[in-house]
């Protein structure tokens, strides 16, 4: 050994630190908003009016994701199921078209409410080949689930067309189309006013 590695290793050197640990720590949860419990209080409120199914989706935040005007439900409002308003082929309402039956079933349940009767949907949503089929027009709201051909027991078309424009006069119901066929009324919900009269039998 040489005088250079005596001293070596006669110098005393610190002990190397052991590293830390590494802490990662989870930030907190938010808090709750407190318009969700505002929301949900609406929501009961609702159902309490309306005996409806419905499903609500949130994320962890409790943001709602999914509600009844998106999740499609099988009792669209007090008397109005929507199995009534499906094409006569058999095709359900397809999802996409959800909105537009719902408004078009709570326009009508205005009407219903105002006669006291109970409405019979004659037609409902048709599938492009069953509106051609039946000769129905190219652009029909019927294949959008906007429009229903209805009938009321004790009621004629003419009178109960009388009935849904005095109805959409006083705003009670949404501006749309009126027709009026031998065997039943036409209605839609178009958002803009069309009248006429027609001559077709099958809806």
């Amino acid at each position: 050994m040489n005088w250079l590695t005596r001293v070596w290793s006669s110098i005393k050197r610190p002990p190397i630190p052991k590293p830390s640990p590494i802490v990662i720590r989870q930030p907190p949860p938010p808090e709750e908003d407190p318009g969700i419990e505002k929301l949900k209080e609406d929501i009961e409120r609702v159902r309490a009016a309306v005996p409806v199914v419905e499903t609500i989706v949130v994320d962890p935040r409790g943001d709602v994701l999914e509600s009844a005007r998106t999740s499609p439900r099988k009792q669209l409002t007090k008397n109005f199921h929507i199995d009534e308003f499906k094409c006569h082929d058999g095709t359900v309402v397809p999802k996409e078209f959800f909105e537009n039956v719902l408004e078009l079933a709570e326009n009508l349940q205005v009407l219903r409410t105002k006669l006291g009767k109970p409405i019979h949907v004659v037609s409902g949503y048709r599938t492009p080949d069953y509106n051609k089929k039946i000769g129905g027009a190219k652009k029909s709201q019927h294949m959008s689930a906007k429009a229903a051909d209805i009938k009321v027991k004790g009621i004629g078309p003419k009178r109960l067309s009388e009935r849904v424009k005095a109805l959409i006069a006083e705003g009670s119901m949404k501006k749309g189309g009126v027709g009026i066929y031998p065997t039943f009324t036409h209605y839609d919900v178009r958002g803009t006013n069309a009248r006429w009269w027609g001559t077709r039998k099958k809806s």
